[in-house]
């Protein structure tokens, strides 16, 4: 008799509604044995001296009551458990496979209602394929950005050559983040823990739908005793939710089937993707780089440069931020109105470049040989640059130092100013604010991004007054 008849006969007893539980017996004529019941292995004694035995890779150990009643537990799980009497036997079957029972019994004697005596017992007893799984969990998680530029300054009322001031706020954030492309990957790891006989292993089943396996073998596949088969698999997933990961050997022959769990649980991102974001503004340089979970706001000014016609104009300025892996682009534009009209004509005497009073000086040649004749002269010492008024007009700005390209229009424009050329408010307030950086600055001190973008604006200003743009115009 086959083993899995053996365990059609429990299935039956289940559907019928019978009450066929561990102590419930097969009677079996003639002499079975585990063997012959096609199950791998048997341990038999006898004669019947109860004790512990040899089990496989483990043991059982057995007992026997005064009015014949056999109690067992083992190490190792066990199919079938024999009781024997001459020439028949009690089958025990345990299906699942279990580690221990009682009330075990010959059969009865059907002359008198006793129990005959016994003769040996045999447990019986396979191996299943031992199954380890692992599961890594992945996802990614991109985040979401947003970006708003305001102005304070809703519009701005100029005369042609004036400046203007607009006040910005800029904030930057991320709304939260979008989790995709979540799924596993592990290793399913095989074990043929059978001393004998090899594990003849039909197919691997997983049993989340869409998982793909990958075997360095094909099947059906013989694992020999003892040996190790170890596969990998992937796996994609709807959502983060957790989850058990089933997976089962199938298997023919001596060594039978079994299955392994393993949860998976998504904690951590393996990617993240736009984790950054760049802040620029197209009119005032670089703001800010930050990360998701930080949110950036930064107030500033700008100047407007002067107009040098009369009417309606629009200052279009806008912040751009930029993701930073994705490198998606987002921007916030915002439109500032500007009227512009002619400034009154009050303006006297006229002004010269800081060309002409590079050339013009006690230095000149020729005919420009010509002291300034007004301001301190031109060897006094220009603030606190340790070098002369003449010295710093005549030194070249190497690699675009703000410092002498602002030096050279404020030299220029003082002098002109006091030759009694008229300066109109915006050049004085550019001469004071000039005069503000001098005091504390060198032409070998750092300057900030936004010092540098006030110190170029402030010299193209002064440098159109000095050509005459704006003001009483140049000299002939």
């Amino acid at each position: 008799m086959h083993k899995l008849l053996l365990s059609l006969i429990t299935s039956v007893f289940f559907w019928l509604g019978l009450q066929f539980t561990f102590g419930t017996p097969i009677y079996l004529e003639g002499n079975p044995s585990c063997v012959s019941l096609w199950y791998a292995y048997g341990a038999k004694v006898d004669p019947p001296i109860p004790g512990t035995y040899p089990l496989g890779n483990g043991t059982f150990t057995w007992s026997i009551s005064a009015s014949g009643q056999i109690t067992w537990s083992s190490t190792m799980s066990i199919d079938a458990m024999i009781v024997k009497w001459w020439p028949n036997a009690n089958v025990y079957v345990y299906n699942p496979e279990s580690m221990g029972d009682q009330w075990l019994v010959t059969p009865t004697n059907p002359n008198n209602g006793n129990l005959y005596g016994l003769s040996h017992i045999e447990a019986c007893y396979d191996y299943e394929v031992q199954l380890t799984k692992t599961a890594n969990p992945f996802f990614t998680r991109e985040y979401l950005w947003s970006i708003m530029k305001e102005a304070s300054t809703t519009g701005l009322s100029l005369v042609v050559g004036e400046t203007g001031t607009i006040d910005y706020t800029v904030v930057a954030e991320s709304t939260g983040f979008l989790d995709k492309d979540r799924g596993a990957t592990g290793t399913i790891s095989i074990l043929n823990p059978d001393p004998q006989y090899s594990a003849m292993i039909t197919n691997i089943v997983e049993q989340l739908t869409g998982a793909i396996v990958s075997c360095p073998v094909s099947f059906p596949y013989s694992l020999a005793p003892g040996a190790t088969l170890i596969c990998s698999y992937t796996v994609t997933l709807p959502d983060n939710s957790p989850i058990d990961n089933i997976v089962m050997a199938e298997t023919t022959g001596k060594v039978w089937w079994w299955s392994a769990s393993v949860s998976i649980i998504f904690d951590q991102p393996t990617t993240l993707v736009d984790q950054y974001a760049t802040i620029e503004d197209d009119k005032f340089w670089f703001l800010w780089t930050g990360m998701a979970w930080t949110q950036f706001m930064a107030s500033y000014s700008m100047i407007v440069w002067p107009y040098a016609m009369s009417g309606m104009y629009n200052f279009e300025n806008t912040a751009i931020l930029t993701t930073s892996t994705l490198l998606r682009i987002l921007s916030s534009v915002r439109i500032v109105p500007i009227v512009v009209t002619d400034p009154p004509v009050v303006d006297v005497g006229c002004t010269y470049t800081q060309w002409y009073w590079k050339t013009h000086n006690i230095y000149g040649k020729g005919n420009n040989k010509t002291a300034w004749g007004v301001g301190p002269g031109e060897d006094a010492l220009f603030f606190i640059s340790n070098q002369s008024w003449y010295q710093v007009l005549n030194t070249v700005p190497k690699w675009g130092n703000p410092y002498y390209i602002l030096a050279h229009q404020y030299i220029a424009a003082m002098l002109n100013k006091w030759s009694w050329a008229s300066v109109p408010s915006e050049v004085e307030a550019a001469l004071t604010w000039s005069e503000s950086i001098f005091a504390v600055k060198t032409p070998a001190s750092t300057f900030t991004a936004q010092e540098k973008t006030q110190m170029t604006m402030t010299a193209s200003l002064l440098d159109s007054y000095n050509n005459g743009i704006i003001g009483p115009g140049h000299c002939d």
